[in-house]
């Protein structure tokens, strides 16, 4: 903008020097206009700059490697009266990264991204003046991370086939679980049920902690926390096990019952909302533990 404004006083400082030597009728119309036009567009960008509201626009989801675009949008349509000047500020709440300028790209590591717009301006066509506009409000996309294959493997004492349940197929069941013979005889679609309290007391614990005198780990061990987690969690759910998924922060535990993909999502979604803390609450590590007949903890470093 300030080169827009250097070379607009030299513009109109020829055109008056034009004026004054020259002093003809094409002079004075070339002098007058690059003043008058000017100012008409800067009071255009003015009362747009009042009027005119911005909408952040990003997708509610994605998966670790799929393009993310921001852009915005305007309640009207500016044509040649004016422009807008912004740029988007983002942060990954989880791993703690931040950016700048940014509108499209491809995210290499899961958590909620809040885009931001601050201190957009309208300005005249010709650049020469900036306006202050309202920021739109932010907006949060939510990056899950990819899943990786994972073989389950429960206690062989504990084996799910020992004692079950039969109930009526029900949708989201898995396929595996359906007691074939036993429906082929009713003609209704029956499943097995584990009937084993323990075989349900899973327990995936993700410690969003540091211990106390370590540096706080970086993005990729925060990203790689999170994807062994989201991989173990959907494997147990492929398997039929429904789960807890557990956070231990700081000072502070929450869980969540997942017994679906949507459920899991939910879950994981909270989860990617906060951000890595730099101590280590050992007694309760010990107490939430106790309480599960299956544990798999996971971290970002290593106890």
């Amino acid at each position: 903008m300030i080169k827009n404004r250097v070379a607009y006083t030299i513009w109109l400082s020829a055109t008056a020097v034009l004026y004054i030597f020259g002093n003809d009728a094409g002079t004075r119309v070339i002098f007058y206009a690059s003043l008058i036009i000017p100012f008409i567009f800067i009071c255009i960008a003015g009362i747009l700059a009042r009027y005119v509201k911005i909408t952040l626009h990003a997708p509610e989801k994605r998966t670790c490697g799929e393009a993310v675009r921001v852009y915005i949008a305007t309640s009207r349509t500016l044509g040649l009266l004016g422009h807008i000047q912004y740029h988007v500020l983002c942060e990954n709440i989880f791993t703690g990264e931040r950016w700048e300028n940014i509108n499209e790209f491809t995210p290499a590591h899961c958590g909620i991204h809040v885009f931001t717009l601050p201190q957009p301006k309208m300005t005249d066509i010709f650049c020469l003046s900036a306006w202050k506009m309202p920021p739109p409000v932010s907006k949060r996309t939510l990056i899950l991370p990819k899943r990786h294959p994972v073989s389950i493997e429960m206690d062989a004492n504990k084996d799910p086939g020992e004692a079950f349940a039969i109930r009526e197929y029900m949708a989201g069941d898995p396929l595996k679980s359906i007691h074939w013979k036993l429906s082929s005889k009713t003609n209704t679609l029956l499943v097995r049920e584990a009937d084993m309290p323990e075989l349900q007391n899973v327990l995936v614990l993700v410690e969003a902690t540091s211990p106390q005198g370590q540096t706080l780990p970086n993005p990729n061990e925060v990203h790689n926390m999170a994807e062994k987690a989201y991989s173990i969690a959907h494997a147990l759910l492929m398997e039929g096990i429904p789960q807890t998924l557990g956070r231990l922060n700081a000072t502070t535990y929450e869980s969540h019952e997942i017994c679906d993909t949507e459920g899991l999502d939910t879950a994981f979604t909270q989860l990617l909302s906060n951000t890595i803390e730099p101590t280590y609450a050992a007694p309760a590590y010990e107490e939430i533990c106790a309480q599960y007949a299956h544990v798999i903890h996971i971290t970002a470093v290593p106890r």
